[in-house]
């Protein structure tokens, strides 16, 4: 009995039992054999000879004798020797709301204290202590709530990833002093926060509950729905790896910004054998059209396109459109036409499975324009031998068909070994912060996340980074080289007054033939142009400001055409700058499809835009072949006029258009 300030007890109860006062000091001394016959001694800590009340902070048991301390979090009890349930829940008292307790064993409510900051200070504490706020999380299970980062789910008072981010839980990297925890000391203290029970085995389990290393960084995925999320550790959807999951894994392919799984091998070499035959058949067409008719507008709308879509190619590292799902379906469903579907091709990859990254593709680049040498060099030599015992021939004649088929190969491939070139660069380096407190950050290329430029203390990338540094040369010297190439073979040619036109010189017209005698360089301004836009694709800056740049480049080009009409014809010129205006929709449309990822107010009509643009976006885009197409019906139609003409005139029938000159 606790007999607070009673001076005797009263005589009714000591009549009838054998009581008495208990104090802090109280203590029940008994004869071991008089104590066999007593079973229970409640709210009793007993020994082999003497039992005393259960002391402050501590509550009793209903099966023996014995106590057990509260909990913390928000429990105390300030009374001796207290028995009711012989469970926490009901023999603790609780807090007052907007107050906790941290320690084990509270024995007073002013053991209580305040809740920390960032806790719901209306929500009476638990073993959990104050609850964190929505969208507050916390470290320390007692300790104070901080605002959750942008991409994370705080539900439960932990970090968790939300959908579309992504977090790298790798310390490895880090030098300083502090510690750097690791994941599975978070898993851990995730672990020890949310399991509700309280171990009387272990009363001191719930004061270790916490974290003391840094928490990892988050960052956005630029394919939303590669990264999952929705766990404490980072994973990505099948078929995408690397930082923030932004490359395709092995055996799988790009196509409408989704990763695919790659096609057989063999059917990729049989579609690769059959498009190369159909490449050559179209290209020997169009060469012996070109030839019988001499009309040039076909051949001068021919490389304006080219130069488009080597500019759309190398402006896809800047525009990342995220296609809508709507369009999403169609490209998956355009995988799987009969032609189309092997579109796989195109990336080596599919064919030879391997590490394929920014590394890989810089030596092929580099390696390019010494094949094309090499390999052109060798097929001239043959035909010169093969031509020398059969046939009388200029060597002149011969030469400038060489250069002419050259400097074609190498000006096919130049936006792609540019852009390759430029994406190694330092210029091209991107930093993230692995750590949230950016104690740690991890370096890699904006053109292949998968590349950790410290990996190898460095040194890979720094050997690179050389190859990128040397290889600027060809970058630079080869429009320069076209330059005294044309100047020797045309413009001087034009200088000297005569009118009649150099033989085997159509790889020459293809680069001047469009423009005006005053702006015969031009093309060397084009080459330029793709240079420094493949220079801004990898620059380290971000998406929005990258397509800034563009498009100052793209409309600075624009008005250079408008106020010098380097072009001759008019409707080349107007030709000319349609697919100039279209690269400048192909850059702004990505804004246009962001919008109804960033605003906040719900508009119909931003998410009719979000869907159809796209689709007017990939018409556009496919209109500059159709225009080409046309110009080749119209080619064709020219020479049959011809050959019928010829026919009339000389009694030769249709094959005179497969007759050599």
């Amino acid at each position: 009995m606790e007999c607070a300030y009673l001076t005797h007890i009263p005589s009714t109860i000591a009549d009838n039992t054998i009581a008495m006062c208990m104090t802090n000091k109280t203590e029940i001394t008994f004869d071991i054999v008089y104590d066999k016959r007593i079973k229970n001694m409640f709210g009793m800590s007993c020994s082999t000879t003497t039992c005393e009340p259960c002391a402050l902070g501590f509550y009793g048991l209903l099966s023996g004798a014995g106590c057990n301390p509260c909990p913390p979090g928000g429990f105390y009890q300030n009374q001796r020797g207290y028995v009711d349930s012989g469970n926490y829940t009901t023999d603790c008292k609780r807090c007052p709301i907007g107050t906790f307790s941290p320690h084990l064993g509270a024995a007073s409510i002013f053991n209580c204290r305040s809740c920390p900051t960032g806790t719901d200070t209306d929500a009476r504490a638990a073993l959990d202590a104050c609850p964190c706020l929505e969208n507050f999380h916390r470290t320390y299970r007692y300790g104070a709530c901080q605002p959750c980062p942008n991409g994370v789910d705080c539900t439960g008072g932990y970090q968790k990833l939300s959908k579309g981010y992504w977090w790298l839980w790798n310390f490895t990297g880090y030098t300083g002093t502090d510690y750097p925890g690791s994941f599975d000391e978070y898993r851990q203290f995730v672990y020890n926060l949310t399991d509700p029970q309280f171990m009387l085995s272990t009363p001191n389990s719930l004061n270790d509950t916490e974290y003391k290393g840094f928490l990892p960084a988050v960052h956005p995925c630029p394919r939303s729905e590669s990264c999952l999320g929705e766990d404490i550790e980072a994973s990505c959807l099948k078929g995408y790896s690397s930082w923030l999951c932004a490359e395709c894994s092995a055996n799988y392919y790009e196509l409408f910004d989704k990763c695919h799984k790659c096609q057989d091998k063999q059917i990729i070499i049989t579609v690769m054998v059959f498009g190369l035959l159909g490449f050559i058949g179209v290209a020997y067409g169009v060469w012996r059209l070109d030839k019988r008719t001499r009309n040039d507008y076909f051949v001068i709308h021919l490389k304006i396109a080219i130069n488009f879509y080597q500019v759309l190619g190398i402006l896809s590292a800047v525009n990342d459109i995220h296609w809508p799902e709507s369009f999403q379906s169609v490209g998956k469903s355009i995988q799987y036409l009969d032609i189309v579907r092997y579109i796989n091709v195109l990336s080596p990859r599919c064919l030879f499975p391997g590490v394929w990254n920014a590394y890989t593709y810089l030596y092929i680049a580099i390696a390019t324009p010494f094949f094309i040498i090499v390999s052109t060099s060798i097929i001239f030599v043959i035909w010169h031998i093969y031509r020398k015992y059969k046939y009388p021939h200029s060597v002149y004649h011969l030469t400038d068909n060489f250069l002419s088929v050259t400097l074609m190969l190498l000006y096919l491939t130049y936006a792609n070994t540019c852009s390759s070139i430029m994406a190694v660069g330092p210029w091209s380096v991107r930093r993230f912060d692995v750590t949230a407190n950016g104690e740690l950050r991890i370096q890699v290329l904006t053109s292949d996340y998968s590349i950790d430029l410290q990996e190898d203390g460095g040194l890979t990338y720094e050997i690179n980074k050389n190859i990128a540094y040397g290889s600027l040369v060809y970058v630079i010297g080869f429009p320069l080289a076209i330059i005294l190439v044309l100047y020797r073979r045309y413009k001087r040619h034009e200088v000297a007054g005569r009118n009649d036109e150099r033989p085997g010189t159509m790889g020459i017209r293809f680069f001047c033939k469009q423009y005006s005698n005053k702006f015969w360089y031009w093309e060397v301004i084009d080459m330029y142009n793709k240079a420094i836009l493949a220079l801004i694709a990898n620059l380290k800056d971000d998406q929005a400001s990258n397509m800034t740049y563009s498009l100052f480049i793209t409309v600075i080009l624009i008005a250079l055409h408008l106020y010098l009409e380097p072009i001759k014809a008019k409707s080349d010129q107007r030709f000319q700058l349609l697919t100039l205006v279209f690269i400048i929709v192909n850059l702004s449309v990505g804004a246009i499809v962001d919008i109804g990822e960033t605003v906040y107010t719900v508009d119909e009509t931003i998410h009719v835009l979000h869907d159809i643009t796209p689709f007017i976006l990939l018409l556009l885009n496919f209109s500059i072949v159709f225009v080409v197409f046309v110009d080749l019906l119209k080619k064709i139609k020219e020479s049959l006029q011809k050959n019928v003409e010829d026919n009339h005139d000389d009694g030769n029938g249709f094959f005179a258009l497969l007759q050599d000159e």
